[in-house]
């Protein structure tokens, strides 16, 4: 299955992504203490591959 649509998005715990640039890093709001960061990747094509996938547990 291949994302190349805008608004796609995959999520995992762990993603690994191929580029040639990358925008500066920003801060955005995350969960308590976590801090989340955002960037933009430039390139012709930009891969990314999910590299662990997201697992949720359930907690008792």
């Amino acid at each position: 299955m291949r994302l190349t649509d805008a608004e796609d998005s995959i999520s995992g715990e762990k993603i690994g992504c191929q580029f040639r640039k990358m925008s500066r890093p920003m801060a955005t709001a995350g969960t308590g203490r976590h801090k989340s960061q955002r960037a933009s990747l430039h390139g012709l094509p930009v891969i990314c591959r999910i590299d662990k996938p997201l697992i949720l547990s359930k907690r008792k």
